[in-house]
């Protein structure tokens, strides 16, 4: 599946470095003799110079942000874009410069997003045990906290934290089975997981009603497994939350990845594939 993807992911990448390459071409953005090496640099570039109102905006912000230029060099850029995107599609060689220093920008803000986006979850337990964390973080302080069943991990060493995690991923992939029934939307759970302080939690939705016999069910499951795995209690965490908050997140993601996202989505989402290719 995964050589699947990656596939798949060359094949949509040259798709569209052939498309918009040829509007380059057709645009005079790129001359005959650019070597076949920048072509593809050049056709991201073009792309940026008729983008949608929403994403000029967020290029200027962009602009605004970057430790690419100084302060004096950030203007100049963004009345360079403000002329090409006015000249466009009858664009010059000046445009089409102040188009790859945008991508450049656009490329390091892509780069910034994929590390981010190795949260706590992508990590594997002892690459999280080796994080060094905030001790103002509680989960008491949740304001959806329900109730912690059990005493927090106080960690005296990164060996200690590793075997808690550890413990906490390999029972969180195999009670997936066991906890099905109480899954939305056939039960109240709407996310269940575990995190950086050591325990389990189970978030419920606030709109659904929750009796102490489903909580004392959901516990006790909770820790059979985890004896069954390691012979060890685990501390649980009980909290609820907004499904409706879930299913927009979700929602909105869906919408994100479908057709007709507009010319900066396009670059980034180049951009975010070859950068997936090369981690």
């Amino acid at each position: 599946m995964k050589y699947y993807r990656e596939i798949t992911g060359s094949i949509i990448v040259s798709i569209l470095l052939i498309a918009a390459i040829s509007t380059c071409i057709v645009c005079g953005a790129v001359s005959e003799d650019t070597s076949d090496s920048d072509k593809a640099y050049y056709a991201l570039a073009s792309i940026m110079l008729n983008p949608k109102e929403d994403d000029k905006t967020t290029m200027m912000q962009w602009i605004d942000e970057t430790e690419l230029l100084s302060e004096d060099e950030k203007p100049e850029l963004k009345q360079n874009l403000l002329d090409a995107w006015e000249r466009f599609p009858d664009n010059t060689d000046e445009d089409l410069e102040a188009a790859k220093l945008a991508l450049d920008i656009a490329v390091d803000v892509a780069a910034k997003e994929k590390a981010a986006e190795k949260d706590d979850s992508d990590l594997a337990p002892e690459e999280i045990a080796a994080i060094s964390y905030s001790n103002t973080y509680s989960i008491k302080e949740s304001p959806g906290l329900i109730e912690i069943r059990g005493d927090l991990p106080v960690f005296s060493s990164d060996e200690e934290k590793q075997e808690v995690y550890s413990i906490l991923d390999v029972l969180h992939n195999d009670i997936r089975e066991d906890i099905e029934p109480y899954v939305y939307p056939n039960g109240p759970i709407i996310s269940n997981g575990w995190n950086i302080e050591g325990c389990y939690s189970i978030t419920f939705s606030k709109d659904m009603e929750v009796t102490d016999s489903q909580i004392d069910e959901i516990y006790e499951l909770i820790i059979k497994k985890s004896m069954e795995l390691s012979g060890k209690e685990v501390t649980v965490a009980f909290l609820e939350g907004n499904i409706e908050n879930e299913m927009a997140v979700e929602e909105e993601t869906t919408q994100s990845a479908t057709p007709g996202f507009s010319a900066l989505s396009l670059v980034f989402v180049i951009l975010l594939i070859l950068l997936r290719r090369n981690r």
